[in-house]
């Protein structure tokens, strides 16, 4: 069955039409994989260098708490060495007194 020219011509032009929405389609489906990639990435790195800041932020901050308890274990160990400096003083205190009155029995009694 001898086909047309028109025909024929109808034929090539749906075949190439055929063609170019493939190929159309194509493209669209390469440059969305191509965008999502790319905004998965860019995604990734905003992450990954948000991710640096805070991790920096915190080892700053626990360094900076550290500091603050090293201070504070210091003050208290300080406090608690003259808490006991002043305990021994006080319980030395009443022999210390008598010893003092009796040297001051003593001079009063030489003079």
């Amino acid at each position: 069955m001898p086909k047309t020219y028109m025909q024929r011509l109808n034929l090539s032009i749906i075949k190439e039409r055929d063609v170019d929405l493939k190929k159309g389609k194509e493209r669209e489906t390469e440059e969305y994989a191509y965008n999502l990639a790319l905004s998965r990435k860019k995604d990734k790195d905003a992450y990954e260098a948000e991710k640096v800041v805070l991790k920096k932020t915190l080892k700053e901050e626990r360094e900076a708490q550290e500091k603050k308890l090293g201070e504070r274990e210091a003050a208290v160990a300080t406090q608690e060495a003259e808490t006991a400096e002043l305990r021994a003083k006080a319980e030395a205190f009443p022999a210390d007194l008598a010893k003092a009155v009796e040297q001051a029995k003593n001079v009063g009694v030489k003079k």
